[in-house]
């Protein structure tokens, strides 16, 4: 993305930063703007001023639809519909073994998952897909007139 001209900002909390530090495979290139203990509309007027917002949760994504930004959420184990507005785009894989991790609270037994989770459902989400994906949704969001 920033090949091609796109301002890549990233938002989190420090320890979304920290947990990336933490992980040999994370390098965030020169020219990525990181955010971290942004005020509520500080994050919001971030994401309304963007091309498309690339969110991890539900909470950015409800954040990216309130702003009228196109969105992608990368879903891991949690069933999108389950939390996302409508309409939002989502990238979510069905192909984790230890699936359904994510219950209705009164049926949760952690203990039930413990050690067994290695993420597949986050590692079949690779970056070719999300860069595709992005193409898309900017591509066909700057076709629309409104």
């Amino acid at each position: 993305l920033l090949a091609h001209d796109y301002k890549v900002q990233v938002i989190g909390t420090p320890d979304d930063i920290k947990h990336c530090e933490y992980d040999s495979s994370v390098k965030f290139p020169a020219g990525v703007e990181i955010y971290t203990d942004l005020p509520l509309p500080a994050v919001a007027d971030k994401i309304a001023s963007s091309a498309i917002s690339v969110a991890n949760d539900c909470g950015l994504a409800h954040i990216s639809h309130a702003t009228h930004t196109p969105t992608l959420v990368l879903s891991g184990p949690v069933p999108p519909t389950k939390s996302l507005p409508p309409g939002v785009n989502f990238l979510y894989t069905h192909a984790c073994p230890y699936q359904p991790c994510y219950r209705e609270f009164d049926d949760w037994n952690v203990s039930h998952q413990v050690g067994r989770c290695k993420q597949e459902c986050l590692y079949a989400i690779n970056p070719e897909l999300v860069y595709n994906e992005i193409v898309d949704i900017i591509t066909d969001n700057s076709q629309q007139s409104y």
